[in-house]
């Protein structure tokens, strides 16, 4: 059978290349780099729906 991720297993797949923990995520989040959450929010929902597509398939 298929593991499908559950949200929190894909966020932190995403966010791991970019930081070690929540507060270096937060720190980054709020340094001023706006394009950092958004980059981030493009990556997962790409993740998200790579799940749902195995899911469907499965």
């Amino acid at each position: 059978m298929t593991h499908i991720r559950t949200q929190r297993e894909i966020f932190r797949q995403v966010v791991r290349p970019y930081c070690d923990d929540v507060f270096d995520f937060f720190q980054l989040a709020q340094g001023g780099r706006e394009n950092f959450l958004h980059d981030i929010e493009l990556e997962f929902t790409d993740k998200q729906e790579e799940e749902l597509t195995k899911y469907m398939n499965a």
